[in-house]
């Protein structure tokens, strides 16, 4: 249904649901401060959202050409690191709202992406074939 839902653990109450995205959404990753998530969908969007709200704060543009298999919030907010089966990872400055890294054309699609706690190392993981 192209949405997401945030839940409280425990007893599964429905505590926001995000809307708006086209396609169904492929990953979510909620930041270390609890203040915003990211998604992604099958046709490759990335959206930040306010978690109090449910309300879109940014749509990424030119995130990516195929689903995003996965993301990953820096330890301190400043960064989302996202990939995809277009065997893209990219790197994103929050602060300056902008891609800053493109790591293109690995040898499979991409299936998982996280940062080092220290920000020295991402390590994307392709699909094996």
């Amino acid at each position: 249904d192209n949405q997401a839902r945030i839940m409280r653990f425990g007893d599964g109450n429905v505590l926001s649901t995000l809307k708006g995205h086209g396609n169904p959404v492929t990953a979510l990753a909620f930041d270390q401060s609890q203040v915003s998530i990211a998604t992604g969908s099958e046709s490759g969007s990335l959206r930040q959202w306010d978690i109090k709200t449910g309300d879109t704060s940014r749509i990424f543009e030119g995130s990516h050409k195929a689903a995003v298999t996965g993301l990953h919030w820096s330890v301190h907010g400043n960064f989302l690191a996202s990939c995809s089966k277009d065997t893209r990872m990219r790197i994103w400055d929050l602060r300056k709202k902008d891609c800053l890294q493109s790591y293109k054309e690995a040898p499979a699609p991409l299936t998982a992406v996280q940062f080092s706690p220290c920000l020295l190392y991402t390590s994307p993981s392709p699909r094996d074939s």
